[in-house]
C-alpha cells in the first residue's frame, strides 16, 4: 500500500527530523544568525544572512510547524482500518477513516460547530446529508443510538431509558451493530471533551484550530 503525504519540504523535514527540536538549540541558531554585523559583510554575505534568517523564520514559524506535526499526524493514522472503531486520541481522530467520519460527525457538540463552521468537517471526504439537524432530528444520530439504554436528564424525567425509532432505513443502510455503537459513543465521549477544550478540530485532518 502506497502513502501520499502532501506538503512542502518543512513537512518533510519534519518527518525526517522531528518538530520537537530543543530551544537552546534553537536560540543558539537564532543567536548566531543575530550575531553577524550586516555592515562588515559583502554584498553576497547580506544575501546569504538574508536567505539563512527567511529559511530560519520559515521553518520555525508557528504554520510550518502546524502542518508538519498535521503530516506526521496524518502518518500515524494511516494503518486505522477503514471500519467503524473507538478512537481515542486527536491525531486518530483528525485523520479518520471515512467508516467512521459520518458518525463522528453525528456528535452533536462537533455537529453544532461545524453547522456554525467553525470547524472543517472532514470537508475533502465527508458530506452532510442532514444539514441543520442535530440529536433526535438528525437521522443517523437516531441509528447510533436506537436500542442504546442511557442516563437521560430532562425538566420531565430523570434515570435511564431505552430509545427505540421505528423510521425506515435509507436505502444501502442497515443497523448498527451494539459493538459498533459503543465504539461510536466511545468515540463521541473522546470529542465532546475535546469540544470542550475548545482548541484543536477534531475533524480538521489539517491540524487547524477551531
Amino acid at each position: 500500500m502506497a502513502l501520499v503525504i502532501t506538503g512542502d519540504a518543512n513537512a518533510y523535514n519534519a518527518l525526517v527530523y522531528g518538530t520537537d527540536r530543543h530551544p537552546g538549540t534553537m536560540a543558539y541558531l537564532q543567536n548566531q544568525i543575530a550575531s553577524f554585523s550586516m555592515g562588515a559583510l559583502t554584498d553576497f554575505g547580506k544575501q546569504f544572512m538574508q536567505s539563512a534568517q527567511g529559511i530560519y523564520d520559515s521553518f520555525n514559524s508557528s504554520e510550518a510547524m502546524r502542518a508538519a506535526r498535521a503530516a506526521i499526524r496524518r502518518f500515524d493514522a494511516m494503518f486505522l482500518p477503514d471500519r467503524i472503531q473507538t478512537i481515542e486520541n486527536l491525531s486518530h481522530l483528525q485523520n479518520a477513516p471515512v467508516a467512521m467520519q459520518r458518525w463522528i460527525m453525528a456528535e452533536p457538540n462537533l455537529r453544532k460547530l461545524y453547522h456554525e463552521q467553525r470547524v472543517d468537517g472532514y470537508s475533502d471526504t465527508y458530506v452532510d446529508q442532514y444539514w441543520g439537524r442535530r440529536d433526535l432530528e438528525h437521522y443517523d444520530w437516531r441509528l447510533i443510538h436506537n436500542g442504546v439504554m442511557e442516563e437521560v436528564k430532562t425538566d420531565d424525567f430523570d434515570g435511564h431509558m431505552t430509545r427505540h425509532f421505528m423510521a425506515e432505513l435509507v436505502e444501502g443502510d442497515r443497523e448498527l451493530t451494539m459493538d459498533e455503537k459503543t465504539d461510536i459513543l466511545n468515540t463521541h465521549d473522546v470529542i465532546a471533551a475535546y469540544v470542550e477544550i475548545g482548541i484543536d478540530d477534531p475533524s480538521s485532518k489539517a491540524g487547524n484550530k477551531m
